[in-house]
């Protein structure tokens, strides 16, 4: 697979946020699900936590490095780490995994997180777009737990899967609080 193939998956995001949150009263947006977890009002705010710990400072200066590489352009290929962050980022994965603890969420919520998650999406986009014909598999520290390292190029990725599996999340809960 080459990363810019992750781009058309990241591209259903913005339309995909909308759907899920379209007509939902602003009580729901925020209500806790029956069962117990977060609201929809925490999962995107969750999201906004990943996307800046990924995009403020890991991936862009990954980017920078990839374009100064010795080694010129070398395709994305997943690393071991990678890929099994990845598998566990995916929607069909039945695993559920805690947030890490820098990425847990309390009950402030900024009042435009929907709108600060959609607008990272085309930084992400460009970061992806900036590895084509520089080394995307240059390394990195996951920015959550230092000793976990991985390319920029599974960086990316994780950061698409993991959105689309918190949006089944909010299309999950939002049945549940309207039911």
């Amino acid at each position: 697979m080459k990363l810019s193939e992750i781009i058309p998956r990241l591209e259903t995001l913005p339309a995909r946020t909308r759907s899920a949150l379209v007509d939902l009263p602003a009580l729901q947006f925020v209500r806790l699900p029956p069962r117990g977890g977060w609201s929809i009002a925490q999962v995107f705010e969750h999201l906004c936590m990943t996307n800046s710990a990924y995009l403020d400072h890991a991936i862009p200066d990954a980017v920078e490095r990839a374009k100064q590489s010795r080694h010129g352009a070398r395709q994305w290929r997943t690393s071991l780490v990678g890929g099994l962050l990845i598998a566990s980022m995916r929607e069909s994965s039945s695993r559920r995994l805690p947030a890490p603890g820098p990425l847990r969420v309390g009950d402030a919520v900024r009042p435009d997180v929907v709108q600060v998650f959609l607008a990272r999406l085309p930084e992400l986009e460009g970061h992806i777009h900036a590895l084509e014909g520089v080394d995307q598999r240059i390394s990195i520290a996951s920015p959550i737990a230092r000793w976990v390292r991985m390319n920029v190029g599974d960086a990316c990725v994780i950061l698409v899967e993991h959105a689309h599996r918190h949006l089944a999340q909010v299309e999950r809960i939002r049945r549940e609080v309207e039911g």
